[in-house]
């Protein structure tokens, strides 16, 4: 029984390991492949809000 226990431990161990192994992968390219694109969209977002600015503006 008492070996029965350590295997079922030692895969408990190994899954939830190779868990936190792809969580921070996850994080990882998320912080440096997402990132950049989030400020395009921030650049972006701030352009149009500035050309529709100058469109009320103007009037």
């Amino acid at each position: 029984m008492k070996n029965k226990a350590q295997g079922s431990l030692e895969y408990i161990l190994l899954v939830s390991s190779v868990l936190f192994f792809i969580v921070i992968v996850v994080v990882i390219i998320k912080s440096t492949v997402l990132a950049p694109a989030a400020n395009t969209t921030q650049n972006s977002t701030t352009n149009y809000i500035g050309i529709l600015n100058n469109f009320t503006n103007t009037g």
